[in-house]
């Protein structure tokens, strides 16, 4: 390996192979079905109604995502449903939250879990599908939420959007959705572990 136009080559070749990898990993996923769960649904009088939630049972993580429990007792429910999300706990992953995806893949929604409490902002590039958030703070009290619609490529200056206060946890979810889970003012959020059943 003394020749410095072999060590150039196998450099060159193992960039080359990373490229594809990543290349690889958007396009498995880029493709995928419509989320049935997402369609805007109409009432009676064909007014459009929030996305229903996801059943148990026909999840698909994404590459790299873990998937974790939670529940949202609400100010006005004497008992929470169980959810399962999509977890990013990286910053790795928080950078690319629903990027390039066209569904939550069976998921109630995707938690964003950092170490400490943030200020940080979202935005919605590259996200194919509206959503809404719901920050939490430390303790999984309720601080704000937003709705976010998609931020097209050749936008220069996506919007940004961010909670009323430090928060440590952000839920997002189909947008309309957070209501049927449970999120809202007064609302505490419960993360139950590791995976989930059912």
């Amino acid at each position: 390996m003394d020749d410095p136009r072999v060590l150039r080559w196998l450099m060159r070749a193992v960039a080359a192979v990373f490229v594809l990898g990543l290349v690889s990993a958007f396009v498995r996923n880029a493709d995928g079905p419509a989320d049935p769960y997402l369609e805007v649904e109409r009432d009676a009088g064909g007014a459009s109604a929030p996305a229903s939630l996801p059943s148990r049972g026909a999840r698909a993580p994404f590459q790299a995502f873990a998937e974790t429990p939670f529940r949202i007792m609400s100010a006005q429910a004497q008992e929470a449903a169980d959810h399962c999300a999509l977890l990013a706990d990286t910053a790795i992953l928080q950078a690319k939250g629903m990027m390039h995806q066209s569904d939550f893949g069976g998921y109630a929604g995707m938690i964003f879990a950092f170490p400490t409490e943030s200020s940080g902002l979202f935005f919605m590039r590259n996200t194919g599908l509206p959503l809404s958030i719901a920050f939490f703070d430390s303790d999984g009290a309720f601080v704000s939420s937003a709705d976010m619609d998609p931020c097209p490529d050749d936008v220069v200056d996506c919007p940004l959007y961010g909670s009323d206060r430090p928060y440590r946890y952000a839920l997002e979810a189909p947008k309309g959705s957070l209501t049927s889970l449970g999120a809202g003012p007064g609302a505490m959020l419960a993360l139950s572990g590791a995976g989930c059943s059912g």
